[in-house]
């Protein structure tokens, strides 16, 4: 909200702003009652930087800011941000009033609407409040046909001119910048009073921390002003990224080795990246590239998509190189089918031996020995037993993986 001042005012801030060529300077000199800026209309070059010129009027002082014609064709958005920061520059203590200079003898067209939105959105909804729109050449109102008070004709324009007016409240001035006669001397005065009087009324100051507080605005009319070539430039970025992925996703069935040595995805990945930062600043948080983020994070996720489907197949091509090998090579059922029957072999001789001990004594060594051999038989086998087992189930969680792969 702007800051309040109900103190009475002893100094008054006013900006004239506006197109060229609708009397801005001549009414800033109507309010300094000299010729402080240049006409348009002068063989002199018109005012091309911010001026600022004071005056002493009824005991008020008051400080008068002159404006190029900020919305002139052919500037942008930056020079035309620079140029209101440059007024803002010039009145530390703020502004009372904006006063945006119109002939009324000129059809307020689209393109005025235009240059007022511009405005408004440049300094944000409090420049309504502090908005004065002064309308020259009285003189040749005065002169026309109509009959009707002026306030009157403006309740029957049609167009764009009454939202414009209801916007501000109809805080409007007819101005009257020919001083050359005595008689438009008096309406000259009458017109300034009216403008201070309008001031006064608002009660209020438009401060440079308004002005700070409108700069995201300010920012999305210039990234507006280039955003048909950021849209043409995202859109080609986007076009080259999706033509890649589909060509990725059209030969995923490679080979583990050509899998392992490939680094597609994480280029991919990295230009992916790399255009959603380049979007997110070009952006600015304004949300005028929403549509190119979505396009792009959409993206990322195909790509994250195919680099998973990319590894699961690695790994079940791994699997299946691991099963290969171990089935290629599987140990030997010979060795342990052979300690087998010399375990029965020669369990059977101890067991002769152990009863021929009770005829023949001296074969009692014999059944020692046979007893001795079981026992290191029935030993091997049970190692050979286990590592056929670990084997065998080694085996068998390679095909369950590779089939749930």
């Amino acid at each position: 909200m702007a800051h309040r001042n109900r103190q009475k005012r002893n100094v008054m801030n006013i900006v004239l702003v506006g197109k060229t060529g609708h009397g801005k300077s001549a009414t800033g000199n109507t309010l300094l009652g000299r010729k402080g800026f240049v006409n348009a209309s002068s063989t002199t070059s018109c005012t091309e930087t911010c001026k600022l010129e004071s005056v002493k009027y009824g005991g008020v002082i008051l400080n008068v800011i002159d404006t190029p014609g900020l919305m002139d064709t052919g500037k942008t958005q930056t020079e035309i941000s620079d140029e209101l920061a440059n007024i803002i520059s010039l009145c530390p203590d703020g502004f009372h009033a904006f006063i945006f200079v119109l002939r009324w003898d000129v059809r307020f067209t689209t393109e005025e609407w235009n240059t007022y939105i511009i405005l408004k959105r440049h300094f944000g909804p409090d420049f309504l409040k502090v908005c004065v729109v002064a309308f020259t050449r009285g003189d040749v109102y005065d002169l026309s046909e109509t009959d009707l008070p002026f306030e009157q004709w403006l309740k029957k324009q049609d167009g764009v001119l009454p939202g414009l007016l209801e916007d501000i409240n109809n805080k409007t001035v007819l101005f009257y910048n020919n001083a050359k006669y005595p008689y438009y001397h008096k309406k000259r005065e009458e017109s300034i009073d009216k403008l201070l009087q309008l001031i006064r009324r608002s009660d209020l100051v438009y401060s440079n921390k308004i002005f700070e507080k409108a700069a995201q605005e300010r920012k999305k009319m210039a990234i507006e002003q280039k955003l048909p070539q950021l849209q043409s430039k995202y859109q080609t970025e986007l076009s080259l990224l999706g033509v890649k992925i589909h060509d990725a996703m059209e030969n995923s069935e490679k080979s583990l080795e050509e899998l392992e040595a490939d680094n597609t995805i994480k280029i991919l990945t990295k230009s992916a990246k790399r255009i959603l930062n380049l979007i997110e600043m070009d952006d600015s948080e304004t949300g005028l590239l929403d549509d190119f983020r979505q396009r792009m994070t959409h993206m990322i996720e195909m790509i994250s998509t195919l680099n998973k489907s990319q590894e699961q197949r690695k790994l079940r091509l791994q699997k299946i190189a691991e099963y290969n090998r171990l089935t290629k090579n599987p140990p030997s059922r010979f060795k342990i089918n052979a300690l087998k029957i010399g375990l029965i072999l020669t369990t059977i001789t101890g067991c002769i031996s152990a009863a021929l001990t009770y005829v023949m004594p001296p074969l009692a060594f014999v059944a020692v020995g046979a007893g001795d051999l079981a026992l290191v038989s029935a030993s091997l086998i049970t190692s050979e037993n286990e590592e056929l087992s670990e084997y065998d189930e080694t085996v068998k969680e390679l095909k369950d993986e590779i089939d749930s792969l």
